[in-house]
């Protein structure tokens, strides 16, 4: 969803250092594809301000050992995190980013 505060609409765009990373031992998957979304330094821009976007990150199968993980796009001011997401059996992941 596009902030407010951008009078157009903004824009949006994924790293393509995006990854996932486990909350115990640090290990790491990278960001295999990213549909519906494009990667950076391409962007998005949305028609106005409240729009939605959906899109799909594609990852390697998180391991079965993962109990739970963070989905970091990158480490700096303007990247996002989403974190302590719980591994499901189904592999399948929803959140939303704001």
């Amino acid at each position: 969803m596009s902030k407010y505060e951008y009078g157009d609409g903004g824009w949006v765009s994924i790293n393509p250092s995006t990854y996932l990373v486990n909350a115990e031992t640090a290990e790491k998957l990278l960001m295999e594809q990213a549909i519906g979304i494009p990667l950076s330094p391409e962007c998005h821009y949305f028609d106005r301000p409240g729009q939605f976007m959906d899109f799909k990150l594609v990852f390697p199968e998180v391991p079965v050992h993962w109990k739970r993980f963070h989905l970091i796009e990158v480490e700096h001011s303007g990247g996002f995190q989403v974190r302590m997401i719980r591994r499901n059996l189904g592999g399948l992941y929803y959140t939303q980013v704001i």
